[in-house]
């Protein structure tokens, strides 16, 4: 894995924009659960598609600060994350349903600046 990825040490939405906005690319916020079995291929496939260009940063759900603001943004199942760039959301990524290239695709367009 790359040195890309961060864990959210205050999770909430300050942070968070504070994060993307650092980054000329924005930041992948990731909300992930322990056990979950598509979480950590996901975080690959985020790495792989976003290289050292788009910091991710994986937030977990078993923080109940990162529980709160994963309710706040919406979220109803591990993964799912979101683009945000200089402190806005563009886009929320739910791979349930999705083919793996599908989701690759879209983390590819997000490096595209999309």
């Amino acid at each position: 894995m790359s040195d890309n990825k961060e864990t959210v040490l205050s999770c909430n939405l300050e942070n968070l924009k504070k994060i993307s906005e650092a980054s000329e690319k924005g930041a992948l916020v990731v909300f992930t659960a322990e056990g979950c079995p598509y979480c950590p291929p996901f975080l690959e496939e985020a790495e792989k598609a976003l290289g050292d260009d788009v910091p991710i940063v994986e937030a977990g759900v078993e923080d109940a600060e990162c529980m709160g603001l994963a309710n706040e943004l919406g979220v109803k199942g591990t993964p799912t994350a979101f683009y945000y760039v200089k402190g806005e959301q563009k886009k929320m990524i739910v791979p349930e349903g999705k083919t793996w290239d599908e989701i690759r695709k879209e983390l590819e367009e997000l490096k595209k600046g999309a």
